[in-house]
């Protein structure tokens, strides 16, 4: 699954002064630190529980058409932008919005053709000639589940208390059970 970030997330799930408040830190010598630590343990904790959390938009390259309905990686979805495929002339298409529905209320959500559709017959590049557009992610910072969130000042700690280890491959080796008991709450575990 060829997943590539397009545009990241403007803001953070949690703030500096949640973070502050959490470790108990009084100063601000160490609020460059902690907004990279922030943005680190997100990332982290995403890739655990195979979600994003805040507005992210993402390509995703297939070599063939899918079988439909197509389930979109990294809940939760908010919008598809395009479906676009490119074919043995290096002539890109976008696939017409009208000839498929997109589901957001399921998890994950869902692109489905529509009623009497089908995928272009069309000879494809051999490689990467699909790529889906979508959005996804949390549409703001207090939507993201608490837990969530607390995972992520949880680890957060860790990295903050155990920063000589993270010099070295082993940074998140010894992560504390609750980050992923924390996570586990609301996991994705499946797949398209």
């Amino acid at each position: 699954m060829g997943l590539y970030l397009v545009t990241g997330p403007t803001e953070e799930p949690i703030k500096i002064e949640e973070v502050k408040d959490h470790l108990r830190i009084t100063i601000d010598t160490e609020d460059a630190l902690l907004a990279e630590y922030i943005k680190v343990a997100r990332q982290h904790c995403e890739k655990l529980q195979n979600k994003v959390y805040l507005t992210q938009t993402w390509d995703w390259y297939m070599d063939d058409f899918p079988d439909v309905p197509i389930d979109v990686p990294l809940p939760p979805l908010q919008s598809v932008t395009h479906i676009k495929y490119t074919d043995t002339d290096d002539t890109q298409t976008e696939y017409s919005s009208d000839y498929y529905n997109v589901d957001i209320y399921n998890t994950p959500g869902r692109i489905n053709l529509a009623w009497g559709c089908v995928w272009p017959s069309v000879t494809l590049k051999t490689l990467n000639p699909i790529v889906i557009r979508f959005v996804a992610g949390y549409t703001a910072a207090n939507k993201v589940p608490e837990s969530v969130k607390h995972a992520i000042k949880l680890l957060i700690g860790h990295l903050y208390e155990h920063r000589e280890e993270t010099s070295t491959e082993r940074i998140l080796e010894n992560i504390p059970l609750g980050i992923y008991a924390l996570l586990d709450i609301d996991r994705m575990v499946k797949f398209p």
